[in-house]
C-alpha cells in the first residue's frame, strides 16, 4: 500500500491482488460541489434524484453481500449529507416570521431517527430473513424512508414547476 503512496501511478491492490475498484464518482464530489447543483437544479428536484440514488444504494446494501454492499452502505451517506439541508431549505421557504417555529418543528422531527434505529436492530436480531442476512434485510426500513423523501421531493418539484410557490 505504502508503494502506491509513492508511486501514485502504480494500482492498489487488496491482499488477494486483484485490483480495488474505482469508488463512485459521487462519493468523490464534496458537499459544496452538491451544494452547488442548486444553482441549476430544483430543490425538489434534487432531493429527488438523491432520495433515488440512496433508494438503489440501499437496495445493493441489500442484496449484495461483499465490499459492494460497504460501497453502497458509503454512498447512502453520501446521498444523505445533501438531503436534510435541502428539505430544512424546501420547509422553511416562505414562512417569513414563523420559520423559527417551523425550524423547531423540523428539528423535533428528528426524533424519528431515535424510532427507526430500534425497530432495524430487532430486525437483524432475527439472525436470517427470507434465507438472507437479517442485517441485509434490515435496510427496508431506511429504504422505505427513502421513498418517502423522494415522494415529497418530487411533490415540491411538481408544486414549484406549476408555478404555486
Amino acid at each position: 500500500m505504502l508503494s502506491s503512496i509513492e508511486n501514485p501511478k502504480k494500482e492498489i491492490t487488496t491482499n488477494d491482488n486483484k485490483p480495488e475498484p474505482t469508488p463512485p464518482v459521487f462519493a468523490l464530489l464534496s458537499e459544496s460541489e452538491r451544494i452547488g447543483f442548486l444553482k441549476y437544479i430544483n430543490p425538489g428536484k434534487l432531493l429527488a434524484i438523491l432520495a433515488f440514488g440512496a433508494i438503489l444504494l440501499t437496495a445493493g446494501v441489500i442484496c449484495f453481500q461483499n465490499r459492494y454492499g460497504i460501497y453502497c452502505l458509503v454512498g447512502i451517506s453520501g446521498c444523505m449529507s445533501l438531503m436534510f439541508p435541502t428539505i430544512y431549505g424546501i420547509a422553511l421557504q416562505g414562512l417569513g416570521d414563523d420559520a423559527k417555529f417551523g425550524a423547531a418543528g423540523l428539528i423535533m422531527a428528528i426524533l424519528g431517527g431515535s424510532v427507526l434505529p430500534p425497530l432495524q436492530a430487532s430486525v437483524i436480531d432475527m439472525k436470517e430473513v427470507f434465507s438472507l442476512p437479517a442485517v441485509n434485510v434490515s435496510f427496508i426500513l431506511p429504504l422505505i424512508c427513502f421513498a418517502v423523501v423522494a415522494a415529497y421531493g418530487l411533490r415540491m418539484y411538481r408544486y414549484r414547476v406549476s408555478g404555486k410557490s
